[in-house]
């Protein structure tokens, strides 16, 4: 095993020689776990193909990963759901596009200023939380990401969301206002859990997981720091059920009030707000076709 962490550490540390034995040691202590990530992945021609992209998820074992429970079997066996799900649905040249740079699902036109893009891509900032991340721009501007990672359960699968986090820097609370009034009222992190619905729907998941509070990675004592975001308020706030993980369960359909049920003086809104959405999920529908059509 030594001889080979050497060759592969070589060519993910070539110019930096600590962060080269920082990886074998990690290694080495990971044993058996990260022999079998290793293995699982020079196994597979495309996972091959995806390490040359993010050379990365060699050492995804070293360190939290999704949930703060999870050991480093339960962090190989959410790396291999993910990826194995991918295989399944044929969504490995998705894998591919998301790695090598963002990958368009929609375009949100009817805003004040300037189009908004829906996009599906690959964020070292994000790599502990999750292996897409789903991020809502406009123009050079990042809105709100969302983690996403399917996991597998005895009954189905599911669409893990591992972190929510809005805009950097300052303005960031002034942007989220002005998209959310140009979207009829629709807040981007709504936006993009309708999507994260649509994307488990077009994957065949049975249930959406959000992480909770109490288990998000940076409660992990390795990697423990405050974040802004209130997850169990956002799971309850949409009918959210705990889970055996202490998670979050998400029901992949949001019932609807009948229009001439909305008081009249929102039924406009509500319109437009619908009729938005229901363009993105038929974007977003046409976006995952086209990988699962081409392979």
């Amino acid at each position: 095993m030594f001889d080979a962490l050497l060759h592969v550490s070589g060519r993910l540390y070539a110019q930096e020689p600590v962060r080269r034995w920082k990886f074998i040691a990690r290694s080495l202590l990971y044993g058996r776990s990260q022999q079998a990530w290793l293995r699982y992945l020079s196994e597979r021609p495309w996972m091959r193909r995806l390490v040359v992209l993010r050379p990365e998820l060699l050492e995804r074992l070293h360190r939290p990963y999704q949930c703060r429970a999870f050991n480093r079997w339960g962090r190989l066996e959410a790396l291999r759901a993910h990826y194995e799900t991918c295989e399944q649905i044929g969504w490995l040249p998705l894998c591919e596009r998301a790695a090598r740079g963002h990958m368009l699902l929609a375009r949100i036109d009817a805003l004040f200023e300037q189009p908004a893009r829906l996009e599906l891509h690959y964020d070292t900032r994000f790599g502990k939380e999750g292996e897409w991340a789903l991020s809502l721009t406009q123009g050079s501007r990042r809105c709100y990401t969302m983690v996403l990672g399917f996991r597998q359960h005895g009954l189905g699968r599911s669409l893990h969301i591992g972190c929510l986090q809005g805009p950097d820097g300052s303005g960031g609370r002034e942007q989220v206002r002005a998209l959310t009034r140009a979207m009829h009222g629709l807040r981007p992190r709504d936006l993009l859990l309708e999507a994260a619905r649509e994307l488990a729907s077009c994957s065949e998941c049975t249930h959406l997981e959000l992480v909770s509070d109490a288990q998000h990675i940076y409660r992990s004592l390795r990697k423990r720091r405050r974040f802004a975001f209130a997850y169990d308020e956002f799971a309850r706030e949409h009918g959210a059920t705990p889970t055996a993980t202490r998670c979050w369960s998400i029901s992949l359909r949001r019932a609807r009030l009948p229009l001439e049920q909305v008081h009249a003086r929102k039924r406009a809104a509500t319109a437009r707000r619908r009729a938005l959405l229901d363009d993105l999920r038929e974007q977003i529908r046409q976006a995952c076709a086209v990988p699962a059509a081409a392979q």
